[in-house]
């Protein structure tokens, strides 16, 4: 009966330790969200952008090519957007934009707002949403909202032709 005291008192021991250090608060550690290429400016802020049945879209005319192919990448995912609602996506002209390209994305708990001083930087603009968005969001298959973290990207390109650099 002896032999048993011991090994009862180290598996008590053993759950003990085990059972305090599993019940310590967890630590999220936060990850700045990868874009390629790396933007000129990109700053992240407290909370996420979650997507959900009560955002709606508002885009200047020029742009609604580019508001298409936001809608073309997440309608499996997060069906059509409200007519109206607490959350809005807003893709807008803004000509102090200076690079014809370039392009300034603020996602905050409430809004996605993207302006470009054109089509093409507007376009540039919904590919680093797409980038944003999480992976399950390219076949459909997310369940549940969707969740973008907040960041603001200020962006355009490097070099005015495309290639090898």
């Amino acid at each position: 009966m002896s032999v048993f005291r011991p090994t009862t008192f180290l598996i008590l021991c053993t759950a003990i330790f085990l059972l305090c250090t599993s019940c310590n608060d967890q630590k999220i550690i936060s990850v700045k969200p990868s874009v390629i290429p790396n933007p000129e400016q990109l700053t992240t802020a407290d909370g996420h952008f979650v997507w959900d049945d009560d955002v709606f879209l508002e885009v200047d005319d020029s742009l609604q090519p580019a508001a298409e192919l936001l809608t073309l990448y997440t309608e499996k995912s997060t069906g059509k957007y409200a007519s109206q609602g607490s959350k809005k996506i807003s893709l807008k002209l803004d000509s102090s934009i200076a690079n014809n390209e370039g392009y300034k994305l603020v996602v905050s708990p409430e809004s996605i707002q993207l302006t470009s001083s054109s089509l093409a930087g507007a376009f540039r603009g919904v590919q680093t949403i797409r980038q944003l968005l999480p992976p399950c969001i390219e076949n459909g298959s997310c369940d549940g909202k969707i969740s973008i973290p907040s960041v603001t990207v200020v962006d355009a390109p490097k070099f005015i032709y495309r290639g090898l650099h």
